[in-house]
């Protein structure tokens, strides 16, 4: 709603920002093509003609203490974000971050966790109110899954390595 105050459970985007890559337990890099919707997890992404390099936009909120992420990428002036569609699968979509984000779920916000105490690793969890975990079936295809005991379930650990 125009001109509405913030609330308490709305996302404001903070100044911090940061480009990485993600890796899955693998090794293999989170990879995307502009030309197609679907997100990849790829073992030679030195060699394969995807995008791996990622932007991590912050993201606070006073509903959980979790770091809240938006995973984005840019060719030329065009920026695409990654999404949930809904269904478990992933897409991008084209277009500008907000600033600010109303309510309590998002398609393209991810709660950024250490997958376990002293782990340098990360479980990312989708906030379209569905709780599912970026993760990767077995064609390598970026995934959004039910995983009850996170901690144990290795597809959904990722690895996220700053660039300089």
């Amino acid at each position: 709603m125009e001109g509405r105050p913030p609330s308490l459970n709305d996302w404001n985007i903070t100044e911090k920002s940061y480009n990485a890559t993600m890796q899955n337990i693998s090794e293999a890099y989170l990879t995307s093509y502009p030309s197609i919707s679907e997100v990849y997890f790829v073992k030679t992404a030195t060699e394969d003609p995807g995008y791996l390099e990622y932007t991590f936009t912050e993201y606070i909120n006073t509903e959980t203490s979790a770091s809240s992420v938006a995973i984005t990428f840019s060719v030329g002036a065009e920026t695409y974000i990654l999404c949930s569609a809904g269904n478990g699968s992933l897409r991008f979509e084209k277009g500008p971050l907000p600033e600010t984000i109303e309510g309590t779920k998002c398609p393209f916000i991810f709660y950024k966790k250490n997958f376990t105490a002293g782990d340098d690793s990360y479980s990312l969890q989708c906030a379209d109110g569905l709780g599912q975990y970026l993760s990767y079936d077995d064609s390598e295809l970026a995934i959004l899954k039910d995983a009850p005991n996170v901690t144990t379930d290795e597809t959904c650990k990722m690895t996220i390595s700053l660039l300089s």
